[in-house]
């Protein structure tokens, strides 16, 4: 998995919302809170697929070696 490149392309698309927002009119604080909210959004999520991923229980192994008794 590249890694490094998803990681750019959020950078990028984290960028352009806050420029989009920028010329919007709201100004460069409310730019700044937006790429701010979506980087710790973005963290959060990787916190949480990390978390998920690690704590996978083996539910077809047990339900299929469930099924063989008789």
């Amino acid at each position: 998995m590249n890694h490094g490149g998803s990681h750019q392309g959020h950078m990028w698309l984290i960028g352009a919302v806050a420029l989009v927002v920028l010329l919007a009119g709201y100004g460069i604080g409310s730019a700044l809170a937006v790429a701010v909210i979506a980087c710790a959004v973005m963290l959060g999520s990787i916190i949480w697929y990390v978390r998920r991923s690690e704590v996978r229980p083996q539910r077809h192994d047990a339900h299929r070696n469930a099924g063989h008794r008789h």
